[in-house]
């Protein structure tokens, strides 16, 4: 019996549906299995990307494809350290919690590469606020990018540390989220959970700030932010440098070069002269004597 286009997407419905169902209550049974089973399967993902890309390498007119196809490969590989290394695997079981925490952090969004996840097909990307990272910085690499893919852009309270109580005090939770309805953004999520995902992190101080949160928007209504209220760093072309630190490295592999000394205390300077006003972006396709809606763009090899 030959199925119709309605009997089949029922059929895909249904399927997805007991897929879900069934996963849910094999997190709720055994953790460790459906942890295992949900990384996997990310992991085969990545790696089919990469496998399409590597055979189909000279079909291609563009390099780009092939280069996000690599990317999944490395993505793919750190993944598949984290959850061999994942508490209760007993792979490396003299490294702790903070081994698969570490993983995790290393092929997470957090590197600060928005611009080039946008170009990969998301919409929406969210700017981590956590760990020792800076703030403003990474909401000036994030929103940049959205603003000039025409995207939308959020941020994400993330840990900021790798044990209890894992995030940071209520004040300083209430600080990000007015940070971040400040800078605009579309989105603001909590990541309110432990290590295991088994229980929130959130206490009652930072509930009575979410609370205060809320009504400080109600007395601070946010009026819409132009673009031309704002300048833009421009960094050089395909330079994936992840900003958290002067010994990070650029797309992850290579020692920070020459230049980086250089942009980070360019950035550094603008940051604490522009403060929310400042945007990130990168010289791709820029036309001279064209500011994007930009007050001004300042380029990284500019004197």
């Amino acid at each position: 019996m030959k199925l119709n286009s309605k009997g089949k997407y029922v059929l895909l419905v249904l399927a997805a549906a007991v897929s879900l169902t069934g996963l849910y209550l094999l997190s709720r049974v055994n953790y460790l299995l459906f942890h295992s089973a949900v990384e996997v399967f990310s992991i085969v993902i990545t790696f089919a990307i990469f496998a399409i890309a590597w055979n189909s390498r000279r079909m291609m007119d563009s390099s780009y494809l092939l280069f996000i196809g690599i990317a999944c490969l490395f993505v793919g590989g750190v993944d598949l350290l984290h959850t061999l290394a994942y508490t209760g695997m007993g792979v490396f079981p003299e490294y702790g919690a903070n081994l698969p925490t570490q993983l995790w952090i290393a092929r997470a969004s957090d590197y600060g590469l928005y611009w080039f996840d946008y170009k990969a097909g998301y919409d929406v990307l969210l700017a981590q606020l956590g760990w020792n990272y800076s703030r403003q910085l990474n909401i000036a690499l994030c929103r940049g990018a959205a603003t000039m893919q025409k995207k939308e852009w959020g941020v994400i309270i993330a840990w900021t540390y790798t044990n209890p109580p894992y995030i940071e005090s209520e004040g300083e939770f209430y600080n990000d989220l007015v940070l971040a309805y400040e800078n605009g953004a579309n989105y603001i999520v909590v990541f309110d959970s432990n290590e295991n995902y088994t229980q929130g992190i959130l206490d009652e101080d930072h509930l009575a700030a979410l609370k205060q949160f809320w009504e400080y928007m109600q007395d601070n209504p946010r009026e819409n932010s132009a673009t031309s209220d704002r300048v833009a760093y421009v960094l050089p072309k395909d330079y994936g440098y992840g900003f958290r630190g002067p010994n990070d490295r650029i797309w992850g592999l290579w020692e920070a070069d020459s230049i980086t000394n250089q942009i980070c205390k360019t950035l550094g300077n603008l940051l604490e002269e522009y403060g929310p006003r400042l945007d990130i972006i990168y010289d791709e396709g820029l036309e001279p004597g064209n500011t994007y809606g930009y007050s001004k763009l300042l380029f990284w090899n500019s004197n």
